[in-house]
């Protein structure tokens, strides 16, 4: 298998955010207005913003499409207090779809990881070049040991409850930088779980990969020059989705006359 790294990832996001394109009422129970605004900032770039009222959402995925009869493919998550992007270098005189939906849902306790204070630079860098055997990061379902007790993340009063728990990253021997996270699976309605990460140093947790429904298992790895941070993992489920707004790209300046 080659390297399990964040192309990998990508093509679970593309896989499953595709679901779930119904939306559910917000964690309050209303359905509060989700507000998305598309602008030209050039004839080839979109310029995106939202708003909501809703201060319970943990986050927001933007997705877009070029055929609103296709799925959505997510451009980004983002934490709740980001809410601009903006989409680059597009295909000319192309339509370009986007919406934005919220998501809910508790999160794990943060562990740190960090890479062994022995490892160079350099052997770093040139041992992850290498091909490595990454079978054991597929997510999977582990059966636990004993009886766990689930609850609703939907729920007010079982929300906390529902949160995953007993979160664990060993670094696995067979790789220089590979992580494999388990978690005991505490919700009973889930849409998934987010793997977030958050780089040293940095204020904010960002998601960087999905997987299904009552996984509890999962292999993640660093890049060069990343060597210390902190994981966590989300139990989540999607709020209802903003309107779609269109916008038509122009020509491409670069051959305007």
């Amino acid at each position: 298998m080659t390297r399990f790294s964040r192309l990998t990832v990508l093509t679970f996001l593309a896989g499953l955010t595709g679901c779930s394109s119904v939306g559910h009422r917000n964690a309050a129970g209303n359905d509060a207005p989700l507000h998305l605004t598309a602008a030209m900032v050039s004839p080839v770039d979109i310029r995106l913003e939202w708003r909501d009222s809703d201060a319970n959402a943990a986050g927001y995925v933007l997705e877009y499409t070029n055929d609103p009869k296709e799925d959505y493919v997510p451009l980004g998550f983002f934490p709740p207090d980001h809410k601009t992007f903006v989409h680059p270098r597009l295909m000319p005189e192309t339509p370009f779809y986007y919406r934005v939906r919220p998501y809910y849902g508790p999160a794990s306790n943060p562990v740190e990881v960090s890479l062994p204070k022995d490892l160079t630079d350099a052997a770093y860098v040139a041992a992850y070049a290498k091909p490595e055997d990454y079978h054991w990061a597929a997510p999977a379902i582990i059966p636990e040991d004993v009886e766990v007790t689930k609850g609703s993340i939907r729920n007010a009063a079982s929300r906390a409850g529902a949160a995953p728990a007993d979160l664990k990253a060993e670094l696995v021997p067979s790789t220089v930088s590979g992580f494999k996270l388990t978690w005991t699976d505490h919700s009973t309605d889930e849409e998934g779980f987010f793997l977030e990460w958050k780089h040293e140093g940095s204020p904010e947790f960002f998601v960087c990969a999905l997987v299904k429904p009552d996984v509890n298992s999962f292999g993640w790895a660093f890049e060069p020059p990343e060597r210390k941070g902190s994981f966590r993992i989300r139990a989540y489920y999607y709020g209802k989705p903003s309107e779609v707004v269109m916008k038509i790209t122009g020509k491409d300046p670069a051959f305007s006359e």
